[in-house]
């Protein structure tokens, strides 16, 4: 399992309540990572470094990189960690990005983005799109377009790198809104971060298992 921490280095994304988003997702990814070792079933790898996360001189690590990475290492899921955040503080909630319709990978990615929507509905979290699940392309002047799950439609746009070119299924999370006091104490404090990686593991898991079952039927 590649565990992709957004931003980092130079970049530190998104400006939240006293946080940024390269804090919240090296943290989320760090309770990940320590849930997938004690779990012998996985072999969890980092898809940056400490340096490259934290270290505000560290150039930024493309997604290119990042999805290049994640084909040297051979990763069976492909799992990019991040948050939002608005102009108003009133707006929250969780939304899963999976590979889109007529890729490779599309169906896996869409089955654990479900699962994702699903435990963190249980925890409380409002889901934005469908079950907390969308759609996201780019067209070449890099306009971004969400697209809601309805809408099965092949694009010739580009979703996220990660997702295009990681080789694997593969989705991004918006962990929550880092500019929403609720969502930050839910899911972006330091026990936020640890709640978010135990829903992220239980989805994981989960996804593992049906994998499995549904080889054996088939």
């Amino acid at each position: 399992v590649m565990i992709d921490p957004g931003h980092g280095g130079r970049d530190k994304g998104a400006e939240g309540l006293n946080m940024q988003e390269y804090e919240m997702t090296w943290r989320t990814a760090q309770e990940l990572m320590n849930l997938l070792e004690q779990d012998k079933r996985f072999t969890p790898v980092l898809s940056i470094t400490e340096s490259e996360s934290q270290d505000p001189d560290m150039p930024r690590v493309t997604p290119t990189q990042r999805a290049e990475r994640a084909r040297e290492r051979g990763a069976d899921l492909m799992f990019s960690i991040h948050g939002n955040s608005a102009f108003s503080q009133d707006i929250r909630g969780f939304e899963c990005y999976p590979i889109p319709p007529g890729r490779e990978h599309h169906q896996k990615s869409m089955d654990l983005a479900f699962l994702l929507g699903e435990q963190f509905a249980s925890a409380g979290a409002s889901l934005r799109g469908t079950s907390g699940v969308r759609y996201i392309y780019y067209d070449a002047l890099d306009n971004k377009r969400v697209v809601e799950i309805s809408d099965n439609s092949v694009q010739t746009d580009l979703s996220f790198t990660v997702l295009e070119d990681s080789g694997c299924p593969a989705v991004l999370v918006e962990q929550c809104f880092i500019t929403n006091y609720e969502d930050i104490a839910m899911f972006a404090s330091e026990e936020g971060c640890k709640q978010s990686a135990r829903l992220y593991y239980n989805a994981i898991c989960a996804w593992y298992e049906n994998q499995a079952n549904s080889q054996q039927t088939t």
